[in-house]
């Protein structure tokens, strides 16, 4: 299916259903926004307790579109309602991912750990009033330097082959879904990887596509959102709200045709015949 017809196939569908698909985007902004704001007043659990249940929302929002695209009953609330019921399920899929990725998270958390004793190290220099510190500070980061270089180097390339192999398990959760969350996370992640064969390209193209839209999308909510404070006197939330609205039009589109050209690669049904744990190919019909 090309690119084309999936982003008119996804308008045609909201032309008639837009408007409980922008009731779903505003519970989600408004969970997403006091969410963080609140989790975040509370030390160490309070981001914890954000992340795993921002998970489980991403997972929500896929189920909710293929729903919608599928002219199931897709409740918005179900976006909240479903969150125990989905927990499991959808850190299932991440861990599925992470076991395929992990490589390559390791080498990040290595890469910024290092990065960071950097900047400590620098503030050092910003921060010390004695002569002495700041010309020890200075040697540290002149012996430093050496290493921050091939640092940057190692991150810029693990990027793009990650990007890369990420890409193979961008369905994850529709195939956990479609297959009625009985998968294990790894079984769905190698399904994933096969329909994503020689299909990665595609689905490049087709996100990227959306860019020029999410920049305008930003754009117009900056300016509204400045304008709005300068009147109201309350930047952070006016500026979330304005960026909401112009998100309404956006994402049901993004994940509509995310379901469509995900439904063009799978067919009617998902079946995983085989699993083979050293990597071996898992067959889909």
């Amino acid at each position: 299916m090309e690119r084309a017809q999936i982003k008119e196939e996804a308008k045609g569908i909201l032309k008639s259903k837009w408007k409980n698909s922008a009731i779903f985007v505003l519970i989600y902004g408004a969970i997403i926004y006091l969410g963080s704001w609140l989790l975040n007043l509370i030390p160490i659990v309070g981001p914890i307790v954000y992340l795993v249940v921002s998970v489980v929302l991403a997972y929500n929002m896929i189920v909710y579109f293929i729903k919608f695209k599928r002219g199931e009953e897709a409740n918005p609330l179900d976006l909240v309602t479903t969150i125990p019921a989905n927990l499991k399920v959808a850190w299932k899929c991440v861990w599925g991912i992470f076991v395929k990725m992990w490589p390559y998270f390791v080498a990040y958390i290595i890469s910024y750990a290092i990065l960071t004793f950097i900047q400590l190290t620098a503030n050092d220099v910003i921060n010390s009033r004695d002569g002495l510190s700041v010309l020890f500070a200075l040697a540290g980061g002149t012996v430093l330097l050496p290493i921050l270089v091939p640092v940057l180097i190692i991150i810029i390339i693990i990027t793009i082959p990650a990007i890369m192999k990420g890409l193979y398990y961008t369905f994850t959760q529709y195939i956990m879904y479609d297959s009625g969350n009985t998968m294990t996370g790894k079984e769905a992640a190698e399904a994933s990887k096969v329909m994503m064969t020689n299909k990665r390209g595609k689905y490049f193209i087709l996100a990227l596509s959306f860019i020029g839209w999410a920049i305008v999308a930003g754009f117009v909510g900056g300016i509204l959102g400045n304008i709005a404070s300068a009147i109201i006197k309350w930047q952070p939330l006016i500026s979330y709200i304005t960026y909401i609205g112009t998100a309404i039009l956006l994402v049901p589109y993004m994940q509509l045709s995310m379901v469509i050209f995900y439904e063009s690669l799978k067919g009617n049904t998902v079946e995983v015949k085989q699993v083979d744990n050293n990597e071996g190919p898992v067959q889909m019909q």
